[in-house]
């Protein structure tokens, strides 16, 4: 599968330390050796926060414990759109859930006063 990659992703392997670098470049390697559907079928790839509302769909593919790339499949090509840590994503699917309860809250109590 062909591989494109993101600058602010090329950018943040330049910031990593070599080990973490390292360990992104055999994933980028995996992904290219990878067609579509066994990509699919990896256990490293899992969908992104599906409750989010983004124009594309996101797919999460992990490297390592720590490290995930947030990735985007198009017709014949894999793009990796960033690379964050575990604990970053966790934050953000957690985030999420918790502004989403308050918004539906609003949204009722506005039906029922109306």
């Amino acid at each position: 599968m062909q591989l494109q990659i993101q600058n602010r992703v090329e950018i943040t392997l330049r910031s990593l330390p070599r080990g973490e670098q390292k360990q992104l470049r055999r994933a980028f390697a995996e992904l290219s050796a990878l067609d579509r559907a066994l990509l699919r079928e990896s256990p490293k790839l899992s969908p992104y926060a599906p409750g989010f509302s983004i124009p594309m769909k996101l797919f999460v593919y992990q490297v390592n414990g720590k490290l995930n790339l947030l990735l985007s499949l198009a017709d014949d090509a894999c793009i990796v759109e960033d690379v964050v840590y575990q604990e970053r994503l966790n934050q953000l699917v957690a985030r999420k859930g918790s502004h989403e309860e308050p918004a539906a809250a609003r949204t009722r109590s506005q039906a029922v006063s109306r």
